[in-house]
């Protein structure tokens, strides 16, 4: 039982982490409104698939790839986690960097501090947050965060960001004049009619992938046959492994016997099969007990296909295959690493063109609310710093390990700067890809 006049103790840890702080952030993340909460109607506890308004065929599509494709999922796993991953693998690899893009100029401490202190909040910039980004703008083709803004936004009490709401994808709208000037965002349960909600421009950070128009791309906006291909060929070997692997018995009647014959030996077969297994068959001159197929099965075409439909579902991701379980790989066609270079270019693409304007829009509110305007425009310069993937594991653990001939290069280097005729070796550390 509470004590009365003292807060709950579950409360304030709640409101530090940002679980129960009160906010005014517009949207919702459910895809319909009920106007009921019967145990008929209510959805706040399901995890219901998204109801889609904009763009039906396509986005029906693309939902049910993303949910239900083994290879698409796997792909959206694999993509998030090399784009956020630290090297470590124990924290979000993504931080600001100590200098701007000259390598020089420090960035300004405070705000260093207040974009920081964004990462570190459940409910602003967390891993989770940016993960569910990274899955609906590349599978999607967009992804939208709501912004709610509100004087406890911060532990101090000043007006800031007060947490992000990632919405449906499919029940969001982009407004934009001829001429490309961005009006708004609404969110629709239905093409006709009032919107559900209404954002102004800066309430909503929209996620694009290959951006087109209005709207962006998904990786598999044209893989939608491939996807329908794989279905039917996955369900034909499974109907011709089975009819292969059940393969009856066939029992061959003598000639001239009447078809009163065939009944009573079939009756006859069946009740012995229910008395247990069967060892013995007596058959008049003529007669046979054979099974139907007598020949190996050959599924190798079947396979193929289905081989051929899943690789061009990979495809699009430039993921090497390597990282997919059932695939043969001629490690002679992997020359140099190069398959792993391009893919490690597609992921820097893939964070600076999708993901970072997102996360600086974001971050640039936030040292507006807190600096001001004027202070902002002074002194809010930074750059993201994402780690550095990993393309060759042995090779990173070999670089980082240290060399014995350096090591003894060091301990000979007299105080005086001399090196005794060596020249020293440059460093090898890596430095984190910025944005």
């Amino acid at each position: 039982m509470l004590t009365p006049g003292r807060p709950n103790i579950i409360q304030v840890i709640g409101r530090a982490l940002g679980f129960s702080r009160p906010t005014t952030i517009t949207g919702t993340q459910r895809p319909r409104r009920n106007a009921t909460a019967t145990i008929h109607h209510r959805n706040f506890d399901l995890e219901i698939q998204e109801v889609v308004v904009r763009d039906y065929l396509l986005a029906r599509q693309l939902v049910e790839m993303r949910t239900w494709c083994p290879e698409v999922a796997t792909t959206l796993s694999i993509l998030r986690d090399d784009i956020l991953g630290s090297e470590n693998g124990d924290s979000l690899g993504l931080t600001i960097s100590d200098t701007l893009e000259d390598d020089e100029t420090p960035v300004d401490p405070d705000v260093k501090a207040i974009c920081t202190d964004l990462f570190n909040r459940l409910d602003v910039l967390d891993i989770a947050t940016l993960g569910q980004i990274i899955d609906r703008a590349l599978g999607d083709g967009d992804a939208f965060l709501s912004i709610g803004i509100d004087r406890d936004g911060t532990r101090k009490g000043q007006l800031g960001i007060s947490r992000t709401l990632a919405l449906p994808t499919w029940t969001m709208f982009r407004l934009e004049e001829d001429n490309g000037l961005l009006l708004g965002y609404e969110q629709r349960v239905r093409l006709q009619g009032e919107p559900l909600h209404y954002f102004y421009p800066p309430q909503i950070v929209h996620f694009r992938h290959r951006r087109q128009t209005l709207y962006g791309q998904s990786i598999w906006r044209q893989s939608g046959d491939d996807w329908q291909k794989l279905k039917e060929g996955t369900a034909d070997m499974a109907t011709a492994a089975r009819e292969l692997g059940i393969n009856p018995n066939v029992h061959e009647m003598p000639e001239g016997v009447e078809g009163d014959y065939k009944d009573a030996y079939q009756q006859d077969h069946e009740a012995r099969l229910e008395d247990g297994v069967i060892t013995n068959y007596y058959t008049l001159a003529g007669g046979d007990i054979r099974k139907l197929a007598n020949y190996n099965p050959n599924l190798s075409a079947l396979a193929d296909n289905v081989l051929f439909r899943r690789t061009r579902l990979i495809m699009p991701a430039q993921i090497p295959l390597w990282r997919y379980a059932g695939f043969k790989i001629d490690g002679a066609k992997d020359i140099s690493g190069q398959p792993a270079k391009a893919y490690a270019r597609y992921i820097n693409s893939l964070r600076s063109l999708v993901l970072t304007p997102g996360i600086k829009q974001i971050l640039n509110t936030e040292l507006i609310l807190r600096l001001g305007y004027e202070a902002f425009l002074e002194r809010g310069k930074y750059q993201l710093s994402y780690p550095v993937l990993l393309t060759d594991p042995m090779a990173a653990a070999a670089q980082a390990a240290p060399d014995e001939e350096s090591e003894s290069e060091e301990e000979s280097t007299p105080s005086n700067g001399a090196t005794n005729g060596r020249k020293p070796k440059a460093s090898s550390r890596r430095k984190p890809a910025r944005y």
